[in-house]
């Protein structure tokens, strides 16, 4: 099966790890998740990267095959949001593409990993405004988010445990 392109309605989950400075996550604060999760990585250069939820359990979601002792949890966000807000603070379309991961590369088609195309670290780096607008989104899909926003931390998946949704 070729790879749809992302929809509106899908859900899509942003991996946040233990660690980050500051910490990404944090049950006790309102909202629970660090602002600074949104922010493209130094590895994003061709857009932030999501997850999409129609095509990988939550299990492996989570789960990195280059940092396979890391627990994850999942931010889940829905991708017409993601797009409303980049509209608000200016950044105008966002697009959602396809892009396989390593977990993509093994498993095929459909791919479940996308990037959000705007939100990308040269923008970030190089365009002052730019940065001023991704942050601006940033800050507003984290204050979204609650503690029923973000499930886990997840386990390693074994072999067996499915690695699309039914």
């Amino acid at each position: 099966m070729e790879t749809p392109d992302v929809d509106s309605s899908e859900t899509l989950y942003r991996q946040v790890s233990p660690g980050g400075n500051p910490i990404y996550y944090d049950g006790e604060k309102e909202p629970p998740v660090h602002w600074s999760l949104f922010i493209p990585s130094k590895r994003d250069t061709d857009g932030l990267s999501l997850i999409r939820a129609r095509f990988r359990t939550k299990p492996w979601a989570a789960y990195r095959a280059e940092k396979p002792s890391t627990r994850h949890r999942l931010a889940l966000i829905r991708a017409g949001f993601l797009r409303d807000v980049a509209e608000a603070v200016g950044i105008g379309a966002l697009h959602c593409d396809p892009s396989p991961d390593v977990l993509d590369e093994q498993y095929g088609e459909p791919w479940a990993h996308c990037v959000a195309r705007e939100i990308n670290r040269d923008a970030y780096d190089s365009d002052g405004e730019a940065k001023k607008r991704i942050k601006s989104w940033a800050y507003q899909v984290a204050a979204s988010l609650s503690n029923t926003d973000v499930e886990g931390p997840f386990e390693s998946p074994a072999e067996q445990d499915a690695y699309r949704p039914n």
